[in-house]
């Protein structure tokens, strides 16, 4: 029995919303509008039944893979990837990104240099 339709349009309209969210420094509340549900509590309850994970987990995890993306194929300083990602204070996107990835930002692009993951230290 696969996913029904009404499930399936739901999902899409979270991604969707999540999506935003990551592309840009909207917040929960514009974005629930955007989908046409006015209360942000309601959307965020929303968003977890049919996405299985919070909202905010769920844009901080996506953010979190664009920063990566970016880190290993461009060249781009951290603070500007971080701005690009809607943080403001770059400490507090290393912070995340640490707890998240288990390293810094700096030290995730040095370990994947030209796309090959290098142990540091050895």
């Amino acid at each position: 029995m696969g996913i029904s339709p009404i499930a399936y349009l739901n999902n899409y309209r979270m991604s969707v919303a999540a999506d935003r969210l990551v592309d840009t420094s909207d917040t929960v509340s514009e974005i629930s509008y955007l989908v046409g549900i006015q209360d942000p509590l309601y959307f965020s309850k929303f968003f977890k039944k049919y996405m299985g994970v919070n909202f905010i987990t769920y844009v901080t995890d996506r953010k979190i893979e664009a920063a990566k993306d970016m880190l290993v194929n461009t060249d781009r300083p951290v603070v500007n990837i971080a701005y690009d990602l809607s943080y403001s204070e770059t400490n507090y996107f290393s912070k995340t990104f640490k707890k998240k990835v288990g390293v810094t930002p700096t030290e995730y692009r040095e370990q994947h240099l030209n796309g090959q993951v290098v142990k540091i230290g050895g």
